[in-house]
């Protein structure tokens, strides 16, 4: 594999690209999630949008690579599938939950490679420093940890239930549950491109002072939105916060 094709693995389309449009949304998925956690949000994608998923190694057309389990490595290269697609576009990055760290630490690697994006969303996370609500769970035996996963994601109780398929996830889990995890900040590093964060109204891991606190992670404008339902709620009603995500990316294309 060529380090082009190495790259180009990261980005997942999920139709023919629109390759005359100046705009990108690029989504990071949470932990356990892969490209097609964002599938529900093609129908609600306009034209002039150019719309992609990372894709992380160890899970659908990805399966049979190495996973990773170090945000500091998935950043890097996700940032470098990213530089190479960037010329000439303007990037909007999403993520949730891990996606958020993810989509944060790869914007800061983008920033100092020279390529700022014009908005970053972060989802259902705290801010980068803030203590956790919700216990460590990587480390844990096989059966704790997966009854923690399904404490903290009740529909994935058909997966869990799957011994064959179970086994074959499970290093995938453990991997992003110890990138989620053990994830530290810097301390110092600020975005200098406009931050926005999410949170949900019954999203029990995540505080309105842990949304807020993103403020602190940019040297420009900041804004924080909220919605109805829980820590999946991008899940549940997708439209309801793609058209709010929509209405954010026309402001900057008018601008």
């Amino acid at each position: 594999m060529t380090s082009t094709q190495a790259h180009s693995a990261w980005l997942h389309t999920f139709s023919q690209r629109r390759v005359d449009s100046s705009i990108t949304l690029v989504c990071f998925p949470y932990a356990g999630g892969s490209a097609s956690v964002f599938r529900t949000w093609k129908p609600f994608i306009p034209d002039w949008l150019d719309f992609l998923a990372v894709q992380p190694p160890g899970r659908e057309s990805r399966f049979n690579e190495g996973v990773i389990s170090d945000i500091d490595r998935y950043s890097e290269l996700a940032s470098l599938a990213l530089e190479q697609h960037a010329l000439q576009r303007t990037l909007i990055l999403f993520g949730h939950s891990l996606g958020a760290i993810a989509a944060f630490e790869t914007a800061l690697r983008l920033e100092r490679a020279g390529i700022s994006p014009a908005l970053v969303v972060v989802s259902g996370r705290q801010y980068p420093g803030a203590a956790s609500i919700r216990s460590a769970s990587a480390h844990l035996p096989d059966d704790q940890f997966i009854a923690s996963i399904a404490r903290l994601n009740s529909t994935a109780g058909n997966i869990l239930e799957n011994k064959d398929l179970l086994e074959l996830l499970l290093p995938m889990l453990r991997a992003d549950f110890t990138m989620s995890e053990h994830y530290q900040y810097d301390g110092v590093s600020r975005l200098n491109c406009p931050l926005l964060a999410l949170g949900s109204s019954e999203d029990e891991w995540i505080t309105r002072a842990s949304i807020e606190g993103w403020q602190a992670m940019t040297l420009q404008q900041f804004d924080s939105a909220w919605f109805k339902g829980d820590h999946f709620y991008l899940n549940h009603h997708p439209q309801i916060l793609i058209d709010y995500l929509l209405g954010q990316i026309q402001l900057i294309k008018r601008s």
